[in-house]
């Protein structure tokens, strides 16, 4: 018989366990799928832990006086519905029931209360016990239960089943999960190969990456310099003037022309242009700079109008010369 030590520990001073279904070991397949994916993927070996937990720690007893169903790792969760409240009990098998010879137990009481017994092993011959044990649980004893339930001899069926589950299971495993390039046996670790495809993808992401930030930083650095360029006014275009500006005869003059526009002294500027000594250079004009000193304020400029040359000076921040 199955140990059930919780339920044990919750039964009354007049309560006696009558029966305990055994719970069909299929639930420990997935366990032992998980495992061997966990010689892969490391991280698989704890759900597969937790997963034969879950199924360990799970109990089902018939006392005398309830059904009772005990699940849970860290926080118990207990259901339970006393034999007197039982209306009906039955059985729910699907196609993996049918294949592994397991199924649902499900109690119905009054009041539309449920409790259920999943995966239990035989399901059809513990219903029949558990009906037996309701219709007159102060008969029975726990060793007469115990003859009722021994099992059966297994059947050739079952065996063919088990086999066919089980090869089932080796192929998902070996198609489905197993990388192609990885070997059991060789000499060729899955482990490290797996590590090693991990830190080939890592490098090549962080190999993305870096294309990808270089390529924003050129494409923000010809950004910058396109507004840099944009918001500078051209005053000369391909040799010739495309905004007017002003420019004189020698450098004083301009230098004084230059005194009169920072006063805003129109008056003095217009005397100036009046006597010839200062213009403004007309667009369309060709022009052309002169050689100067580095850092000069006020650069030499070259006027070509008419088959005529007139050599000029004007400031460096009104030449602003562009090339297209």
């Amino acid at each position: 018989m199955r140990k059930v030590k919780y339920i044990e520990k919750s039964c009354q001073s007049s309560e006696k366990i009558l029966f305990v279904p055994d719970i069909a070991s299929v639930v420990y397949i997935p366990s032992v799928v998980f495992i061997v994916l966990s010689f892969v993927f490391p991280g698989f070996f704890l759900v597969a832990i937790w997963l034969f937990l879950k199924w360990y720690k799970t109990e089902y007893a018939i006392t005398n006086k309830r059904a009772v169903c005990k699940t849970g790792i860290l926080f118990t969760v207990t259901n339970e519905l006393r034999l007197s409240k039982i209306e009906s009990v039955a059985v729910k098998q699907g196609i993996i029931g049918w294949f592994f010879e397991c199924g649902t137990i499900v109690f119905s009481g009054t009041g539309g209360t449920k409790v259920e017994f999943p995966y239990v092993a035989a399901p059809k011959k513990v219903k029949q016990v558990i009906d037996e044990i309701i219709d007159a649980p102060d008969k029975y004893m726990p060793n007469e239960v115990s003859e009722n339930k021994k099992e059966e001899d297994v059947s050739w069926e079952t065996i063919l089943k088990w086999i066919l589950g089980g090869l089932v299971c080796v192929l998902f495993i070996v198609t489905g999960t197993i990388p192609e390039n990885s070997q059991t046996s060789g000499g060729v670790d899955p482990i490290a190969q797996a590590i090693r495809e991990q830190e080939a993808k890592d490098r090549l992401e962080a190999r993305k990456k870096e294309k990808q930030e270089e390529k924003r930083k050129k494409e923000q650095e010809e950004k910058q310099r396109q507004q840099k360029e944009d918001s500078i006014i051209y005053t000369v275009v391909n040799g010739k003037v495309a905004i007017s500006f002003p420019a004189c005869l020698t450098k004083q003059d301009f230098k004084d022309f230059a005194i009169f526009m920072s006063d805003h002294d129109e008056e003095g500027m217009n005397t100036m242009v009046q006597s010839g000594r200062c213009i403004f250079l007309k667009t369309g004009l060709k022009v052309r700079q002169g050689d100067s000193g580095w850092f000069e304020y006020i650069i030499p400029i070259r006027v070509f109008h008419e088959g005529n040359i007139v050599d000029l000076y004007t400031s460096f921040e009104f030449w602003k010369e562009k090339h297209e």
